[in-house]
């Protein structure tokens, strides 16, 4: 099964905003979705630091900050 992750933070509103945007595409292709927030552990949050939302699909970054829902869609089919 495909996963797609958004890594995000609870104070960024642009993470709420693409989480709204994609979470239902996600789902309408029977993908696990999931949303990560980076403040909860060291690591993550030096690797990402204040670059997010950043969209992983299957943990291979796919867009950070935007991402147009065709993109996503196609990310999806070619993970499958």
């Amino acid at each position: 099964m495909v996963t797609v992750t958004v890594m995000s933070r609870k104070t960024c509103g642009s993470c709420a905003r693409v989480i709204a945007q994609i979470e239902p595409l996600v789902r309408g292709q029977n993908a696990q979705f999931q949303v990560e927030d980076v403040d909860t552990d060291p690591n993550l949050a030096m690797e990402f630091g204040d670059r997010v939302p950043v969209i992983l699909v299957n943990d291979e970054e796919i867009a950070c900050w935007e991402i147009d829902d065709d993109e996503l869609l196609e990310a999806i089919a070619e993970a499958e």
